[in-house]
């Protein structure tokens, strides 16, 4: 890039030009005068603000739509003309072709609007009855429900305050009832062994008496 415009080889770079106070830094690039004017030209339109408020286009009546093959009817002559793979369906088609209605384009639109007692928007909600608000009637109405309660309640505390109290059973406490019932049942059908003893020894009574072999002879045999 030529850089005959700048004075100063030094001044081609950005972090080599210094500001004055108050000042921008100045530009290293070639840039055009100060009247040339940046941005898009913009293209004048032929229609002005006035022959837009001063005429009116109508609107101009839709062209034809030309009609397409309906093939549901095709398939269904085809069907009764006793065919049944795709090439007779399509030897069919080429001598037979049957077309959906035309489309006819139409300059007006039709509108659809209810009935005449239709009523429009959304619904208000019925107006809160000011006499009550102003003459406390809720309060009194919310204060009459709550001593209702008070004394149903303090009626059914005086009508089972001398009966006994009952603890409510739970799914939790049958259980274990039933466990320990069955555990203790377990225990007591269970025949006590004895111990462990020599053949010799089991006709062999204690000499002392105890809480777990009792004995009719409380002596003390000397050996």
């Amino acid at each position: 890039m030529s850089t005959s415009y700048l004075p100063n080889v030094k001044q081609a770079n950005v972090l080599l030009t210094k500001d004055d106070v108050g000042k921008s830094k100045p530009t290293t690039r070639k840039l055009p005068p100060d009247t040339f004017v940046y941005g898009k030209k913009l293209d004048m339109t032929q229609e002005g603000a006035k022959e837009v408020s001063g005429s009116w286009a109508f609107h101009q009546r839709s062209l034809d739509t030309p009609g397409q093959v309906d093939f549901k009817l095709m398939n269904k002559l085809s069907l009764q003309a006793g065919l049944r793979t795709s090439k007779e369906f399509g030897k069919f088609r080429q001598h037979n072709e049957v077309l959906l209605p035309v489309n006819r384009g139409r300059k007006d639109v039709k509108i659809f609007l209810p009935d005449d007692e239709f009523r429009y928007g959304v619904p208000n909600r019925p107006s809160t009855p000011i006499d009550k608000v102003m003459s406390m009637g809720y309060a009194e109405e919310a204060q009459y429900e709550l001593d209702q309660i008070y004394q149903t309640r303090h009626r059914e505390f005086e009508e089972t305050k001398h009966q006994k109290l009952v603890p409510k059973v739970t799914k939790t406490a049958l259980l274990r009832s039933s466990l320990n019932a069955e555990k203790l049942k377990a225990i007591e059908s269970t025949d006590e062994k004895p111990l462990f003893k020599l053949t010799k020894f089991t006709k062999v009574e204690p000499r002392t008496v105890s809480q777990v072999h009792k004995h009719k002879s409380v002596t003390r045999y000397a050996s």
